[in-house]
């Protein structure tokens, strides 16, 4: 029951995140309004303006001083308040301490001592300052009087046999001075444990630049050693590897991906990092293009998938997949989404999701080559395009919108779905 609800968590933060992921988008053009969204509104009191629904021609209401002549120096009348951006927050300096620990999770495994450690002070997604430290005999270190003049918060990495591990902290500001980071790190191993794939969830969105896809999955590793993956012929080492439809475009990498250590060939996605303990989640997001008013998925991973979902809005269009079942559907304000699902996938099992009826790709992705050979074989992904850790996030090339429709009502489905699907039990 644990297990279930520690997925349900996850699932639910994971579908809660897109929502912030689509903000930071660029959005579409402004004709947004016409197709339905409600048009900004003035205060109530406040006389009509051009194109506001107002019959003014953008005239300033009379005896409204001039904008440009109100104020000293041609600024807004004295007491109106500022238009333009907001003042950047002002500094506050102050001093923190930040306590350190690397835990060791292998059992029987040396404690950790002497490790090089290095601290990143986060101000949003920019980092403001980095501090360099080693470990003790005790595998503890303190730094002591750091000077900031913002709230932050630290990301810890410490590199221990070989593998870098990382936790952030709570937030340090000048209320909150006193910082503590624990860092649990493992053991190498070069045996391949028996991992699983336990959730794979795959959201879909028409857009003019044809499908958008988004999908979330959540890999275990039961093990207590990081495992170092198996050797590939250009002689590094790969760990997870899920099949993805080819001819993509606009391949953002979102989470658990790295831009060293991913690799994206002719729609093989692979993972170079260790595959720590525990269960580690990968997002990615790719736009499909339509052909003849159809989208074809070909999704499988080289482990067993326990539980598959497919969430796609119900516009008319019809999904043919021989191994998912009907789920029901969900509201998402006004619109309706339908679900589909499967479990227990055999390994190598390919998952065919064909959706007919889609409008055409009416706009090509910017900055982006056509859908074909040359796009479905990225080789190893360009710096910047995978999340560089926990808290910073970079945005990568592709213009296209997030997955509108989701929010907190998938966030919902997410945890309900993985409450209500049965779960085989492991042996001990």
């Amino acid at each position: 029951m644990l297990r279930k609800l520690l997925l349900a968590l996850l699932a639910a933060g994971v579908f809660s995140s897109v929502a912030w992921a689509q903000a930071t988008q660029p959005s579409e053009p402004a004709a947004a309004t016409a197709a339905g969204e409600q048009a900004p509104t003035l205060p109530k009191g406040h006389p009509p303006l051009e194109g506001m629904g107002g019959k003014m021609g953008g005239a300033l209401p009379e005896g409204h001083p001039p904008i440009g002549e109100g104020g000293p120096g041609g600024g807004m009348p004295e007491g109106h308040p500022p238009i333009g951006p907001e003042e950047p927050m002002p500094a506050t300096p102050y001093v923190a301490n930040l306590a350190i620990q690397a835990v060791q999770g292998t059992a029987g495994g040396p404690a950790p001592a002497g490790e090089d450690v290095t601290v990143e002070f986060f101000d949003g997604r920019q980092i403001i300052k980095t501090l360099q430290a080693k470990l003790d005999d005790h595998g503890v270190v303190t730094l002591e009087k750091v000077d900031l003049d913002y709230p932050v918060r630290p990301m810890v990495t410490v590199r221990h046999a070989g593998v870098d591990y990382q936790a952030d902290g709570e937030v340090l500001d000048p209320d909150n001075t006193q910082g503590r980071v624990d860092v649990k790190v493992y053991e190498t191993t070069d045996t391949e444990p028996a991992w699983t794939l336990v959730m794979r969830h795959v959201l879909v969105q028409t857009s003019p630049h044809g499908l958008h896809v988004l999908e979330v999955m959540a890999v275990e590793n039961p093990g207590d050693r990081a495992w170092l993956g198996k050797p590939t012929e250009d002689g590094q080492k790969e760990t997870v590897v899920f099949q993805i439809p080819t001819g993509l475009e606009g391949v953002q990498l979102l989470g658990g991906f790295h831009d060293c250590c991913t690799q994206l060939t002719a729609g093989r996605l692979s993972s170079r990092m260790p595959l720590l303990p525990g269960t580690v989640q990968y997002r990615i997001s790719y736009m499909l293009p339509v052909k003849d008013q159809k989208a074809v998925l070909k999704l499988s991973s080289q482990v067993a998938t326990e539980r598959f979902m497919l969430v796609a809005p119900d516009d008319g269009s019809t999904i043919t997949a021989q191994k998912l079942q009907a789920a029901g559907a969900i509201k998402m304000g006004a619109k309706s989404s339908r679900m589909f699902k499967a479990e227990q996938i055999p390994a190598a099992e390919e998952i065919v999701i064909s959706i007919e009826g889609l409008p055409e790709s009416t706009q090509p992705m910017p900055g982006q080559p056509p859908a074909g050979d040359q796009a479905a074989d990225m080789g190893p992904m360009p710096a910047g395009a995978a999340e560089a850790g926990p808290v910073a996030t970079t945005a990568v090339q592709g213009q296209s919108k997030l997955i509108a429709a989701i929010g907190g009502g998938v966030a919902v489905l997410a945890g309900l779905a993985m409450l209500l699907v049965k779960s085989p039990r492991k042996a001990a």
